[in-house]
């Protein structure tokens, strides 16, 4: 047999759900997980960033997370092999790492700073255990801003006279840098299975939407032919979407979020977005499975019309008998893997505005479900107006008449457009100076 590792990431501690606390779910995910590897006795979990789901967490997501580690090296003998995420502070996960030898006789590696000037501190080597001789080589590459690739590439760079603008040209010689030094490091090492660990964007990948824009100056991604040769996986964090990107030379792997991080997630009919976590396996011809994490808590969102005035019957509407559906298959769904009471959003267009449209609906559920009564609780109701529709305007920015729902690089868009109607799209330049500009924002506050 050969060694065996479990790859998670994105778990974003501290989260909520329309101001909700999401503590419970990530208790039971996270025990879940420990779970998983000391039945599959893995010899290591890799976390692949987003660990917080700020850089300045609450204290109690910081607790959930040493309760984890101390949890994980109590059941298990495995080794954990984290980076930090665009979310997390780099500085506060590497914080406890001179602790981590005091605890466990060093079983714990996160690597939260992009170090530029000692390079082989992000190279790790797992040796082998009694199943295997194999030595895996690990490549810890955190969660790094434009800015830093391409200053750490500008000091060798030549211009060879290529199409490609500057900063995409040191975006892809700092990767290679990078590449050829681990390849140097498993050859001296004698490495059998490589990983690299990641948090960025690589090749064609399909977000789910509730990710925080990244920016590497121009370029779109990182190309995955820039890994082939080098690694046997790719341990990906960023997109909260599971994919495979590529089954082999190398096998490329965003495990996803263990939490749907909106409503707006569960609403895709055509693509398999359940939560899982990857299952490595260095011998396996396949050389990965997918294990399905169980829905701690169902989240519904139900949309629909009302085409009449309230003071006609509430029932006959499209949004009541979507909501039935729903309710209907809630009420139906016996499985136990739904530990927490059903979470629900609402969202409604009416021909005006009404007041008591929440409470009515609330009333026709403890009327018609009462059963359902104890298992959901409707934390989002949102009502349209039919004529705001109109005038292209989005259903994004139709929802986000508070702007609180959508994120920085959206928000931008949406002004520009109101500067500029005539214009389809944000010219490339503007585009990439603001997203540089919002990136150095970001650093800035993880550092403060």
């Amino acid at each position: 047999m050969g060694l065996k590792l479990i790859h998670t990431g994105d778990w974003h501690l501290g989260k909520k759900l329309y101001k909700r606390d999401r503590f419970e779910e990530h208790d039971l995910f996270l025990d879940w997980l420990v779970k998983i590897c000391k039945e599959e006795d893995v010899d290591a979990l890799i976390i692949s960033g987003d660990i917080f789901d700020s850089p300045t967490p609450p204290h109690r997501s910081l607790q959930q997370f040493f309760k984890f580690i101390e949890n994980f090296l109590s059941n298990t003998k495995a080794y954990i092999y984290a980076i930090s995420g665009n979310h997390d502070s780099g500085q506060l996960l590497e914080a406890a790492n001179p602790l981590f030898p005091l605890l466990d006789n060093d079983r714990i590696f996160i690597r939260g700073v992009f170090d530029t000037k000692s390079i082989d501190r992000h190279f790790f080597t797992l040796e082998a255990n009694k199943r295997s001789n194999e030595k895996i080589g690990l490549f810890l590459f955190p969660y790094f801003r434009s800015m830093e690739l391409t200053q750490y590439a500008s000091k060798d760079y030549k211009d060879d006279g290529s199409t490609l603008d500057k900063n995409t040209e040191l975006i892809l010689s700092g990767i290679e840098n990078l590449f050829a030094q681990y390849t140097e490091y498993k050859k001296q090492n004698k490495t059998s299975f490589d990983i690299l660990v990641a948090h960025h964007l690589f090749g064609s990948f399909q977000p789910s939407g509730t990710e925080q824009g990244l920016h590497l100056s121009g370029l779109e991604s990182i190309p995955l032919s820039k890994l082939e040769g080098i690694f046997d996986y790719v341990a990906l964090g960023h997109i909260h979407r599971p994919q495979v990107l590529k089954k082999d030379n190398p096998t490329v792997i965003y495990p996803g979020s263990p939490l749907y991080m909106r409503f707006s997630e569960i609403n895709k009919k055509k693509i398999d977005d359940s939560k899982q976590i990857v299952l490595i396996d260095t011998e396996d011809s396949e050389k990965y499975k997918i294990i399905q994490i169980p829905p701690f808590r169902k989240l519904l969102s139900i949309e629909g019309s009302f085409d009449k005035d309230l003071d006609q019957d509430l029932e006959d509407s499209n949004f009541i008998r979507n909501l039935d559906q729903q309710l209907q298959l809630l009420d139906s769904d016996n499985s136990s893997d739904y530990k927490l009471e059903c979470w629900m959003e609402c969202q409604i267009w009416l021909n005006r505005p009404e007041e008591d449209i929440q409470s009515k609906t609330e009333k026709y559920i403890h009327k018609k479900w009462p059963e359902l009564l104890n298992k959901i609780e409707i934390i989002q109701f949102n009502t349209f107006i039919k004529g705001q529709e109109k005038d292209g305007k989005t259903k994004a920015e139709i929802e986000a008449k508070d702007f609180n729902k959508l994120k920085t690089e959206e928000l931008f868009k949406v002004f520009y457009k109101s500067q500029f109607p005539s214009q389809e799209e944000i010219p490339k330049d503007i585009g990439h100076a603001f997203l540089d500009l919002l990136q150095k924002v970001r650093h800035q506050e993880r550092q403060d």
